[in-house]
């Protein structure tokens, strides 16, 4: 009798685990789309983030050719953070991830705080730093010239991939934009699918747009052949943006709240709504808090005065990054919310609002929904010679895409770029054409 061949149904156990998706415990399938239209050009990518096993840094390494990723711990920092090592040997050519049907697949594991990083031309250099055992990523700085990464073309997608096989995925623009980057999971669309050069001229003629500051366009960095390398988020670096744009808009804006010292006349007042946090802060009776300016604080207070709340006069590189100096609070707090929003309805031009305004996620999709995002306030008088007072480069960036992270609150006023699914519906990432951009 004739043995029969097991070569054959090999193949065809090989051939489906190609095209199967391995969704299911510990495996969130990315598929990466690479449309940039010039075949001369090089995809890299690069996945790291947190082990949320041993809550330790790792990257993502793909082992003898499996799209099947493993952690890779760090445990020694880099020797030279100007020219890394350990990231060199997990950062992938697009291709690597090719299968026979010509899609580009990788299967993530559970990860915390990931990150995928995609660049073109040159893999990304993310330094180990530290002392064992507390290492960390140094991630590109897209403000520091001397960074190792520096005149390379790079972006990246934000993601979390929890034990329960919850994903949650944006892209994000907070810091840069570089590249267009699509993200598409289980129906929803988000990202940018404009051609790159395109995308840049948009962004460039807002910022640099006659009738408002010059520190906008400065903004948008280019290399020495004229390239543009990315365009950077402002109130970061003061090589790049004036560090005191806000101050006469702050110092107005708290003139505007200042409670009068003649008790018969009420002045304006801001309301937030805080009750996101019943649960979390139990016991306050009441979670609308009201404030006006005594001195440099902003006092609020709930309408039963069992809390107030003092903010203290923030500088201007405070509201640009939202977390920083009188604007730092812990997470779940009452002053968390209140700065929130403050920061949320400034970004947009919302800040101040009209009298019995109550600020809340109603109110901001309300706002959203008319168009009144991104215009010059009237209710205070715009003397300063740095215009306009709010985020010029969220409104150029949402220009283009409003699915996108451009402030780090933009979740607050429904214009982010948060995709939360299961790792069932798998996420596909699709690098945009680069038109008629050189790549370095």
């Amino acid at each position: 009798m004739k043995k029969l061949s097991l070569l054959p149904a090999l193949m065809l156990i090989v051939a489906l685990f190609e095209i199967i998706p391995l969704n299911g415990t510990g495996n969130f399938q990315v598929n990466i789309v690479n449309n940039t239209g010039n075949p001369a050009v090089k995809v890299y990518i690069l996945v790291k983030g947190i082990n949320p096993t041993t809550n330790q840094p790792a990257f993502i390494q793909f082992k003898n050719g499996s799209a099947v990723g493993t952690y890779a711990g760090v445990t020694t920092p880099d020797a030279d953070i100007n020219n890394p090592t350990q990231c060199l040997q997990y950062a992938y050519e697009d291709t690597f991830f090719k299968q026979s049907n010509g899609q580009s697949v990788m299967h993530l594991p559970y990860l915390n705080s990931g990150r995928i990083y995609i660049s073109l031309n040159h893999p990304i250099k993310i330094p180990v730093v530290g002392t064992a055992p507390n290492l960390g990523f140094a991630d590109p700085s897209p403000f520091n010239t001397s960074d190792p990464s520096y005149q390379y073309l790079y972006d990246k997608v934000e993601f979390t991939y929890l034990n329960n096989g919850q994903t949650y995925m944006n892209p994000t623009a907070v810091d840069c934009l570089s590249l267009p980057i699509k993200v598409a999971q289980n129906n929803v669309i988000y990202g940018i699918s404009t051609a790159r050069d395109t995308m840049m001229k948009s962004i460039g003629n807002m910022l640099s747009a006659s009738g408002i500051s010059a520190q906008w366009k400065r903004l948008v960095i280019k290399n020495n052949a004229g390239t543009i390398l990315r365009v950077v988020a402002p109130g970061r670096d003061p090589n790049f943006f004036d560090p005191n744009y806000l101050n006469g808009y702050i110092t107005a804006l708290w003139n505007y709240y200042q409670k009068p010292t003649n008790p018969k006349v009420a002045g304006h007042a801001l309301s937030i709504d805080c009750t996101e946090l019943t649960s979390m802060v139990p016991g306050l009776g009441n979670y609308i808090f009201t404030g006006q300016v005594i001195g440099n604080n902003f006092v609020f207070t709930n309408a039963n005065n069992t809390l107030t709340v003092p903010i203290g006069k923030p500088g201007s590189d405070n509201f640009f990054m939202a977390d920083q100096g009188t604007f730092s609070a812990d997470n779940g707090t009452v002053a968390a919310v209140i700065i929130r929003n403050l920061c949320a309805a400034w970004s947009v031009g919302l800040l101040p609002v009209a009298d019995g305004t109550l600020l809340n996620k109603n109110y901001y999709l309300a706002q959203k929904t008319k168009n009144a995002f991104y215009n010059n306030n009237t209710l205070m008088p715009a003397s300063e010679p740095n215009l306009p007072w709010y985020d010029l480069y969220a409104k150029a960036i949402h220009g283009v895409s409003t699915n996108i992270y451009a402030f780090a609150y933009d979740d607050a006023v429904g214009l982010d770029g948060t995709n939360a699914s299961t790792d069932q519906h798998p996420a596909t990432l699709t690098i945009g054409a680069l038109g008629a951009t050189v790549v370095p």
